[in-house]
């Protein structure tokens, strides 16, 4: 019998990012609601942390056979999606 994957949780701040409930949640337990493209940046940005991330590498993660503008990006970055 296989043995169950281990459950990660990233804490930054006040904040726990859920990749496997897909749940950003702050320091009171409630979670923060969040577009799911805006949950895969942040979840790319905090899997990447300390690295030096290119527009080119990123765009292809987060948006994977999809064909965007640079400006996506930008807008997922600041405003929410």
């Amino acid at each position: 019998m296989n043995a169950p994957l281990p459950r990660v949780l990233h804490a930054f701040g006040d904040f726990q990012l859920d990749p496997m409930r897909l749940r950003l949640q702050g320091s009171d337990g409630r979670p923060v609601q969040l577009t799911a493209r805006v949950f895969e940046t942040l979840l790319y940005f905090v899997e990447h942390s300390g690295e030096v991330l290119d527009k080119s590498t990123m765009m292809h993660a987060i948006w994977p056979k999809v064909v965007v503008e640079e400006g996506s990006l930008t807008l997922c970055q600041s405003s929410g999606e």
